[in-house]
């Protein structure tokens, strides 16, 4: 752990695992910590985590302007744009709008147009999206009838109107979208397919109209023409109306519009011509309408100049007055009637705010001296004995400079802070004075105080230490009260005359006392001797042997000096007998030296080792053998002491990193499963938002979209994760179950209709083949009529039975048309067959004749009448 992060809250540790953790811990009023770490946290995945936190879309939007992660910037705006589609959902229409207006999601606008509880709302939403297949689908699958027709009005592909109208199931909405259909083609499909009977009948009848008004536009412009001559004066007044000026010359314009208006009277005011009138009114109405807003404009202007006057205060004023003044000039003159008013207001406002601008100026005069008063008392060393004195001089002048002047509140309480705060520090000064005297004399006290316990002891060394830091607190006695300094001072010198005589007893007496010790200093000598004979033996313990020889040292010095003879002699002998054992027991700890430095050796492997694996993400294994290597660690000896804390803290801290990046590993992995669960839960729920609708396509293609985006989603905890798969699961089979369903219904339906239209076919067939006749016309138009009435087939077949039904309609009327003339072909045919046949029959009784030869010439004669 970092030392920083000692100082620091949770939410900014350096270790990313710590921080989630407080990120997590924070509740609902630590909303500004929580943006905080959105915007600040070095981590992308804590960033999210914050902003996943974060309910409120402007702050949201606000964050993804600053964020650098693409994937991060993209949650925050989804999460925004959720937050401002929750927003839109709601009843308040303040709220609704200006959360609709922040939509740009297409899906979202989408649903806030079908589903929004307020019409306006529904409106808003629908104005604010230009895609017309997204257009298409509201005004196809929306329940409000009037989104759907504000939908279709702003459709303008003539496919995507062809296509509601077959399917539009209001009358009314039907016939305005036939209406606005401009190809044949289409209208030709509307009149075969539409839903609608009404609508296929305005088809067919556009269909019917077409033709016809060629004719008509023709015989319309004829007499536009005819008429343009007639209206040319009078549509030069109104042309010239329209051109009028406004505000250049207010008389000249009335006037020249009084004089145009009488032409038109002269002119008859284009008495029975309506166009004509229209015009005129509508170019009166621009001329009035436009002379009447430049006149507000302008008296709106010059009030707004006035308006600004009134309001101008404070050091500005002289500002607001040059710039208003050339401003007033700068404008265009009004009318008599108006501009006196606002003239008189303007000189009002003028006298107010000069007078209020040299007003401010006394104002800015004074704040400048008392700015300097209160800077240069903010300048004083409160410290200083002497800023008393100053800060009284300069209230002095404070006072003088504010008699009967109202004084700035901040620059009044701006001197006092500082002339309170001048007389807090002399006051604390005194206090502090005070207590330096008694601290200082309660220093002497003590002093004199440990002096008097001393004549209690037999020590003298302990005695003239006393009486010497007497002496020097005395010597350097501070800042004391010269009264009190003078009584510490007597009973000093009484204490003083009191220890020197004791001081005097306790030597006497140590001259006895040292005699004495020369037996005892004798007899450690003789114990020191004892233990060098047990350093030279083999089983000796080195450890034990230097305990007893400290404590034999400890005795020692215990015993107190010997008499000055014989003193030096005794130390010398027992010094050299302790330096003695020392060395020995030294000898023995390089033994356990070089011991300690072979297990320091097999630690430092130990740590290598560990170390290797601390960046390993074979979690088990390398776990596994780390637990195996500190038992081995507990098998290996002792190191050497100096080595022993950093080998430990080495071995340690190697551990300690793999296991808190396992731990890590663990817990981030846990994290992103629980966030993955709470995403797997989210789409679930929307899934299942889904599961009982009808609008087929852009549910399976919304499904699907959750499907894929499933799929990207990382796993869930293992606890979770099989029953949000069902749960998820199921809201899909509910939802495609249903569709297939219908469309099997639907599939029937479209059968159905395909048989029945092949029977109308057969029979057409069935007709052409008999006979030809009116009765056969009429049923001919029967069936035509049944086919329009029956619904759509399947769309595989649409096109080769329109195909089929018009070949064999084209060749029902063909052979209608043709009936006569093929009949009278096959009578005259049948007339020449026979003829030919008499002939030839006639031919052959001649030549079988038994007078054929005697009259061949006859034959040849009779052969060229015939």
């Amino acid at each position: 752990m970092a030392l920083l992060d000692m100082f620091r809250p949770k939410w900014r540790h350096s270790d990313e695992a710590v921080r989630e953790d407080a990120l997590r811990t924070l509740g609902s009023d630590d909303l500004q910590t929580v943006v905080e770490i959105a915007e600040s946290d070095p981590s992308p995945r804590i960033r999210r985590l914050a902003l996943s936190r974060i309910e409120n879309p402007e702050v949201l939007e606000r964050l993804l302007h600053s964020e650098p992660d693409h994937e991060v910037k993209k949650a925050a705006s989804d999460q925004a744009q959720a937050a401002y589609l929750a927003l839109a959902l709601s009843e308040t229409a303040e709220q609704s709008g200006a959360a609709i207006r922040k939509l740009i999601h297409l899906p979202f606008l989408a649903r806030v147009a079908r589903q929004a509880p307020l019409p306006a709302s529904r409106e808003a939403a629908l104005s604010q999206i230009q895609d017309e297949e997204l257009l298409a689908t509201l005004a196809r699958s929306t329940e409000d009838v009037a989104i759907r027709r504000l939908a279709a009005e702003r459709i303008s592909s003539e496919h995507l109107i062809r296509d509601l109208a077959l399917t539009e199931p209001s009358k009314e909405h039907a016939v305005a979208l036939v209406a606005r259909l401009t190809d044949p083609a289409s209208l030709e499909a509307v009149a075969m397919k539409a839903n609608m009977k009404v609508a296929r009948k305005a088809a067919r009848d556009r269909l019917e109209q077409g033709q016809d008004s060629k004719a008509e536009n023709a015989a319309a412009g004829a007499e536009v023409a005819e008429a343009a001559s007639a209206d040319a004066p009078l549509e030069k007044i109104c042309a010239t109306i329209a051109a009028l000026p406004g505000e250049l010359d207010w008389t000249a314009a009335e006037t020249a519009y009084n004089d145009l208006k009488m032409s038109w009277r002269a002119l008859g005011g284009a008495a029975g011509n309506s166009r004509m009138q229209k015009a005129f009114g509508r170019a009166s109405e621009q001329f009035e309408g436009r002379q009447e807003r430049q006149r507000a404009a302008l008296v709106a202007a010059r009030k707004a100049l006035c308006d600004r006057l009134e309001a101008a205060r404070g050091a500005g004023v002289g500002e607001v007055i040059s710039e208003v003044s050339a401003q007033w000039d700068a404008l265009a003159v009004l009318p008599a009637r108006h501009q006196e008013d606002l003239d008189e207001r303007y000189r009002r406002a003028l006298r107010a705010a000069s007078s209020r601008h040299e007003e401010a100026r006394r104002t800015a005069e004074l704040g400048a001296t008392l700015e300097q008063l209160c800077a240069e008392a903010e300048a004083l060393d409160a410290s200083d004995r002497s800023a008393s004195r100053a800060m009284a001089g300069l209230r002095e002048r404070w006072n003088s400079a504010t008699q009967g002047v109202t004084v700035s509140p901040g620059l009044a309480q701006r001197f006092s802070a500082v002339e309170q705060r001048v007389e807090a520090s002399a006051r604390e000064e005194g206090e502090r004075r005070a207590e330096e005297q008694r601290v200082a004399a309660a220093a002497l006290t003590t002093a004199l105080d440990a002096l008097e316990r001393v004549l209690e002891l037999q020590d003298m060394k302990a005695v003239r230490l006393a009486m010497k830091d007497a002496v020097a607190a005395f010597k350097h006695p501070g800042d004391v009260a010269r009264e009190k300094l003078a009584a510490l001072e007597r009973r000093f010198a009484e204490l003083g005359e009191r220890v020197q005589g004791h001081l005097a007893k306790l030597q006497h007496e140590g001259e006895w006392q040292r005699w004495s010790n020369v037996n005892m200093l004798e007899q450690l000598c003789t114990e020191a001797a004892a233990l060098r004979e047990q350093a030279g033996a083999a089983e000796a313990i080195a450890s034990e042997l230097l305990k007893e020889l400290k404590a034999l040292q400890n005795r020692w010095k215990q015993v107190g000096p010997a008499t000055r003879e014989q003193s030096r002699d005794l130390w010398d002998r027992f010094k050299a007998t302790c330096d003695e054992v020392y060395a020995a027991c030294q000898q023995r700890f390089a033994a356990i030296d070089e011991e300690r430095k072979e297990n320091l050796q097999k630690k430092e492997k130990l740590c290598e080792e560990v170390e290797a694996l601390g960046e390993s993400c074979e979690w088990k294994e390398a776990a596994d053998r780390i637990k195996a290597a500190q038992e081995e660690w507990k098998a290996i000896g002792p190191v050497p002491k100096a080595k022993s804390d950093a080998i430990w803290r080495r071995f340690r801290a190697a551990c300690d990193h793999f296991f808190a990046r396992r731990d890590g590993h663990y817990s981030a992995r846990d994290a992103d499963r629980h966030e993955n669960a709470r995403i797997l839960t989210s789409l679930c729920e929307r899934a299942e938002a889904v599961t009982q609708s009808t609008d087929w396509k852009e549910t399976a293609d919304a499904l699907k979209a959750l499907q894929a985006e499933w799929k990207l989603v990382g796993p869930a905890p293992k606890e979770e994760s099989e029953a949000l798969w069902k749960r998820f699961r199921t809201a899909c089979d509910a939802f495609f179950q249903g569709r297939e369903a219908h469309f099997a219904d639907r599939r029937a339906e479209l059968d159905a209709n395909y048989e029945r239209k092949q029977e109308i076919i057969a029979q057409i067939v069935a007709l052409a083949a008999g006979d030809l006749d009116t009765a056969a016309m009429e049923r001919a138009k029967a069936l035509q009529l049944a086919w329009r009435e029956v619904g759509p087939v399947p769309r595989e077949t649409m096109d080769e039975q329109r195909a089929r039904f018009k070949e064999v309609c084209d060749r029902f009327f063909d052979s209608y048309r043709n009936r006569d003339r093929v009949a009278a072909r096959d009578v005259l045919s049948s007339i020449a067959t026979e003829a030919s046949r008499f002939r030839n029959r006639m031919q052959i009784r001649r030549r079988n004749s038994p007078d054929a030869a005697g009259r061949g010439a006859e034959a040849g004669a009779g052969k060229d009448r015939d």
